[in-house]
């Protein structure tokens, strides 16, 4: 029943000499039997109380209370030393047996794959089933973290980068609309330049034509002119005069165009 119940459990006596071992622990200690050997021959005391070399009671003896942690002297055909963990049982007093009641020490399932086992090793009550599982629980929650923040890290990064291209097409833009303003302003100067010549070279023939006319109606009201001729002239100079006026609306529209 005790090899069922702690299948990796070990028994010795008071001269540390081994005297049952679990069936299980051949899977985590290589080699020939291990009944009849010296207990600190196979495995030594990493913690609480190190106990590296001999076996001591004084030690054994503090430590029944606490978990107690241990590690084999050689390594198994993994090259690995076998980690285990366990409590201290006293099983008589006189002749002194003690018991250590061992499971592997393994936080997860990779740890427990790394020692060649899976959850079919662990025994059924063992506490250690539900410490592997919530290690391994554990570790996924680490691993969604992580990628959460790969996610988070992606997202921002995508975002920055966004920001950055659709700035570069804004200084882009802008760089094109101050390109375009600066050909549409050398275009109204000319513009400009061209109604002021158009206008210099319309007005000078116009205000000769408006003169002229002007001084024949003046000497046409103190000499007996003919009245035909008169309307004729009369109807020059107003219509000089109209077309005068419609080249300095013009003027004025493209003077208002260019902002001058």
């Amino acid at each position: 029943l005790v090899k069922e119940v702690f299948p990796y459990h070990i028994v010795f006596d008071e001269s540390f000499q081994i005297l049952q071992v679990g069936n299980s622990l051949s899977l985590l200690i290589d080699g020939c039997s291990l009944l009849g050997r010296c207990v600190s021959d196979i495995l030594q005391i990493t913690g609480p109380i190190p106990t590296f070399g001999k076996w001591e009671w004084s030690a054994l003896d503090i430590m029944k209370d606490n978990t107690v942690f241990l590690e084999s002297v050689g390594v198994n055909s993994s090259n690995q030393k076998a980690k285990v963990k366990g409590t201290i049982i006293e099983l008589s007093r006189n002749p002194r047996q003690i018991m250590l009641a061992l499971f592997p020490n393994v936080k997860n399932l990779s740890e427990l794959e790394k020692m060649h086992l899976s959850m079919a090793d662990l025994p059924l009550h063992s506490c250690q089933r539900e410490a592997v599982l919530l290690g391994e629980h554990s570790k996924s929650e680490v691993k969604l973290t992580n990628h959460l923040d790969q996610l988070h890290r992606d997202l921002i990064n995508s975002m920055e980068k966004q920001i950055e291209d659709r700035t570069n097409e804004l200084a882009t833009a802008n760089e094109e609309l101050a390109l375009a303003n600066d050909l549409l302003a050398r275009q109204s100067a000319r513009q400009l330049e061209h109604f002021a010549c158009m206008s210099h070279e319309i007005r000078t023939p116009l205000n000769c034509i408006v003169g002229m006319s002007s001084l024949l109606l003046e000497d046409s009201e103190e000499s007996a002119m003919d009245p035909l001729h008169a309307d004729s002239i009369r109807m020059i100079n107003t219509s000089g005069e109209l077309l005068k006026a419609v080249v300095d609306d013009v003027l004025d529209y493209a003077k208002l165009e260019s902002g001058s």
